[in-house]
């Protein structure tokens, strides 16, 4: 069994990554939390499991221990 899916490569317009960049701005948060969001609303929506786990590599995340 192959596990290496697929890639597509969506390419936005400048006025999208700014109305992007906008909108997290006024959420006090980054449009990775805004995109991370929209994938997990989306997955939801095509499987119907709330109950999904996505994650990120975090290596150059900054914490304090």
């Amino acid at each position: 069994r192959d596990f290496r899916g697929a890639e597509c490569v969506v390419v936005p317009d400048a006025s999208t990554i700014e109305r992007l960049r906008a909108y997290a701005a006024d959420l006090h948060t980054t449009p990775f939390v805004i995109l991370m969001s929209l994938w997990q609303a989306w997955l939801y929506r095509i499987t119907g499991d709330a109950d999904l786990v996505v994650g990120a590599p975090a290596a150059a995340a900054r914490r304090k221990v």
